[in-house]
């Protein structure tokens, strides 16, 4: 899809204040939340609560038709190409398209699937962070897709009143009360919203772990972990842990339970990001890839149904300065790994390819700042570049699935800089605009994220109330 000449390049010059761009994109969630500034509708007639004439009622109803207009038009001349999987029950037969399973396919050029970021839909507690009211939203932002991050916390088995560990110190999931409390969502926002779900299996997926936990049994520092009374430790040390042991066993578990509503599921998040380096790598959730190749192995075997896409969980590319980093070093590190000390080659002999079938990536460049399509571009083709090389070939073609993608309007704990709501638009369009290249190859984008959260990121289209932003809300709806 190309954007006809004067929609959101004619927008951005109308003049219309941020946050009045498009009241129709306002009102259509004022349902949901009412402000007392807007026209109420009684009895048939719109009455003005804050006593503007009957002129600007026109205009504003006016301008309204105007943006609802310019929507069915650009949907009408899109045309978004999914991936290449078995379809979804219950979800629009037209959102995805069915080839061989064995490719995710290509772009060729049209906007990738787009989606958003979601996050917990628990809090500790056990309460749910996700509302009809929300789900309504998300269905009427476009997104194909919603990635949602499988917290296991509120789920544990205890036993009077103390959490169970198995013999290695996993907690244990209680599946019962998991499902229970995961069910209802699921089969809202897949059967009746018709959005396709991204189930992110991460670092809070197995409950309580640290990183000490993740890491065990690396390769990369064995030299110095290894006890000395263990004289075999170094001959056996593959990267494999109990813990990522006990992760693929419960990843089996949702997965299968699962299967018939969610189809795509990322394994870990993030593992290349770590907050300091004082001869070895800690904090975030940092894995050494010997670990990473692991997880992927043992979570791939749990999961292998055709049925199932796994995604290698998004590595993280950001800049500093002019240095960029993409996560492609990373990957590479992981494939030597997997193919040379972990069980990739056997697994490749056994189902013809290595245990990962699209690659993720999440992409936080130029933080503060505007950007262009070209500014992605690097990022990208230098992470397609590793799992493309001839040294990592299977036979299986894949594509790139950035599942986080953003800009922040607000400073915030996890944002190192922050843009005008117009800049987080530009950057949203140019982002697309990026993922639409072919030669880049990105099969689905997703936006970070659905909405602000105070104190942690600002990069949402919906503001903290729940209020759309414009105009991002209107060009995520437009791409």
């Amino acid at each position: 899809m190309t954007f006809p000449q004067g929609n959101i390049e004619g927008i951005m010059r109308l003049g219309v204040p941020d946050n009045d761009l498009c009241s129709g994109g306002v009102a259509e969630h004022s349902r949901l939340f009412p402000s007392p500034e807007m026209p109420q509708h009684t009895e048939g007639r719109i009455h003005s609560t804050n006593g503007e004439s009957n002129f600007m009622q026109k205009k504003r109803f006016l301008f309204s038709i105007f943006c609802i207009t310019l929507l069915l038009a650009v949907g009408a001349i899109s045309s978004i190409k999914v991936l290449n999987k078995p379809p979804v029950h219950a979800v629009a037969a037209d959102s995805i398209v069915t080839t061989d399973s064995a490719s995710i396919g290509s772009t060729q050029g049209s906007y990738p699937g787009k989606g958003l970021n979601f996050g917990q839909l628990f809090d500790n507690n056990g309460n749910s962070n996700l509302n009809e009211a929300q789900m309504q939203q998300i269905e009427k932002t476009g997104a194909k897709w919603l990635r949602l991050d499988f917290f296991t916390n509120p789920f544990i088995k205890k036993s009077n009143g103390q959490v169970v560990h198995d013999r290695y110190g996993n907690t244990i999931l209680d599946t019962k009360a998991f499902f229970a409390a995961y069910d209802p969502l699921v089969t809202a926002l897949t059967s009746k919203h018709h959005i396709q779900l991204i189930g992110l299996l991460g670092p809070g997926f197995v409950a309580d772990s640290n990183q000490k936990q993740w890491t065990t049994n690396n390769i990369e520092h064995a030299a110095t972990e290894c006890p000395p009374y263990v004289p075999d430790c170094l001959a056996e040390t593959k990267g494999d842990n109990p813990f990522i042991e006990a992760f693929a066993a419960q990843a089996g578990q949702v997965v299968d339970h699962f299967k018939n509503s969610i189809h795509y599921w990322e394994a870990w998040n993030e593992a290349n990001a770590y907050d300091s380096r004082q001869g070895l790598d800690q904090g975030g959730t940092f894995l050494y890839p010997s670990n990473f190749a692991a997880l992927l192995s043992r979570v791939y075997m749990r999961l292998r149904p055709d049925h199932i896409l796994l995604i290698s969980g998004g590595l993280l590319a950001f800049n500093i300065g002019k240095a960029r980093y993409s996560g492609a070093d990373y990957l590479a590190q992981t494939y030597q790994m997997g193919i040379n000390k972990e069980d990739w080659t056997n697994i490749k002999a056994r189902i013809n390819q290595y245990p990962l079938d699209a690659v993720g990536q999440h992409i936080y460049i130029l933080q503060g700042s505007q950007i262009t399509p070209a500014d992605m571009k690097p990022y990208l083709q230098e992470l397609r570049a590793v799992y493309t090389n001839p040294k990592y070939q299977d036979g299986r073609p894949r594509d790139t699935i950035v599942t986080e993608v953003g800009w922040s309007t607000q400073k915030d704990a996890q944002d190192e800089g922050a843009v005008s709501l117009k800049v987080q638009a530009v950057n949203l369009k140019a982002a697309f605009d990026a993922a639409k290249d072919p030669s880049n190859h990105v099969a689905m984008m997703l936006w970070f994220r659905y909405q602000d959260q105070p104190g942690f990121t600002s990069k949402g289209i919906f503001d903290k109330n729940g209020h759309p932003k414009q105009p991002t809300w209107l060009f995520f709806r437009l791409v």
